[in-house]
C-alpha cells in the first residue's frame, strides 16, 4: 500500500485494505481449521471430560519448565521477525538514507520468501526433525545477522536481498514452531500451555525489539543491539540442542 499509494489516498482509505484482505484470510483459515480433525488423543480428552477446570493453573502446577521452554523456543525468532519484516524500512532510512517504500518493497519480498517456504520447512521438520532446522535458523541468524546489517545499502537490491536471507532462516523456525510447542504439553492443557507462555515471549522479544533497536541506533549504540542479537540466537542454538526431539510423539 505504501509503494502504490499517494499519502493521502493511504491515509484516506488506504490503509483499510490490509485489514480488508486480512479479515478475508482469517475467514479461509478458519473454513480450513473447521475441515480439519482433530486427532485420537484430544477427541479422546474431550469425550472422557479429562479437560481441567482451570488449565492455566495446572500447567503451571504441573509443566512449569515447559512453559518456559516454550519462551525459550519462540524468543529469538520473534524478535527476528519484528527486526527484519517490521523494523526494515526504518532501519534502513535512518543507516542507510533509503526512501521508507523501497525499505517497504524489501520487507514485503522478503515476508514472500518466508512465507513461500513454510511448507517445504514444515515437511523438512516432519522428516528431519524440529532441532536440526531449529539449531539452523539460530546458527544462521547468529552468523549472518551482522554482515546483512553492515552490508545494507539505500537500495532494493541490496534491502531485499538481506531481507530474503532472513526469510529463509526464520521460514525454518516458523516451520517447526507451532509442532514442537504443541508437543511439549499433552492435549488437555496444550491451549493453555502454549499461549501465555507464546504470548508473553512475543510480547517480550518481538515487542521490544524495534523499540531497542531505534533507541540505541539514535543513541550511537546500534551495535550493542546487534550484540544482544547474537547472544540470544547463540543461547537458543544452545536450547535447541538440548531439548528432546519430539518430532514422533503423538498428539
Amino acid at each position: 500500500m505504501f509503494a502504490v499509494l499517494s499519502p493521502e489516498a493511504l491515509s484516506a482509505w488506504g490503509w483499510r485494505v490490509a485489514f480488508l484482505i486480512g479479515a478475508v484470510l482469517g475467514l479461509i483459515g478458519l473454513y480450513m481449521r473447521a475441515r480439519v480433525p482433530d486427532t485420537a488423543a484430544s477427541t479422546h480428552v474431550r469425550a472422557t471430560g479429562q479437560v481441567p477446570r482451570r488449565p492455566l493453573l495446572e500447567v503451571f502446577r504441573r509443566y512449569p519448565r515447559k512453559a518456559l521452554l516454550v519462551i525459550a523456543l519462540v524468543a529469538a525468532g520473534t524478535g527476528l521477525v519484528q527486526f527484519w519484516f517490521v523494523y526494515l524500512p526504518t532501519l534502513a532510512q535512518l543507516r542507510t538514507g533509503a526512501a521508507l517504500k523501497t525499505g517497504q518493497v524489501a520487507a514485503a519480498i522478503g515476508l514472500a520468501v518466508f512465507t513461500v517456504l513454510l511448507p517445504l520447512f514444515g515437511r523438512l521438520s516432519d522428516r528431519f526433525g524440529r532441532r536440526p532446522l531449529l539449531i539452523f535458523f539460530a546458527l544462521g541468524s547468529a552468523v549472518t545477522v551482522v554482515p546483512l546489517v553492515l552490508s545494507l545499502r539505500p537500495t532494493l537490491v541490496s534491502l531485499a536481498l538481506a531481507a530474503s536471507v532472513a526469510g529463509v532462516l526464520l521460514s525454518a523456525y516458523a516451520g517447526s514452531l507451532a509442532a514442537v510447542m504443541a508437543e511439549q504439553f499433552p492435549p488437555e492443557v496444550r491451549t493453555a500451555g502454549i499461549s501465555l507462555p507464546y504470548g508473553v515471549a512475543v510480547a517480550v522479544f518481538g515487542g521490544l525489539s524495534p523499540l531497542v533497536a531505534t533507541a540505541l541506533q539514535d543513541a550511537g549504540r546500534f551495535s550493542f543491539f546487534l550484540a544482544g542479537v547474537v547472544v540470544i540466537c547463540l543461547a537458543s542454538a544452545f536450547v535447541y540442542y538440548r531439548m528432546p526431539e519430539t518430532k514422533d510423539l503423538p498428539l
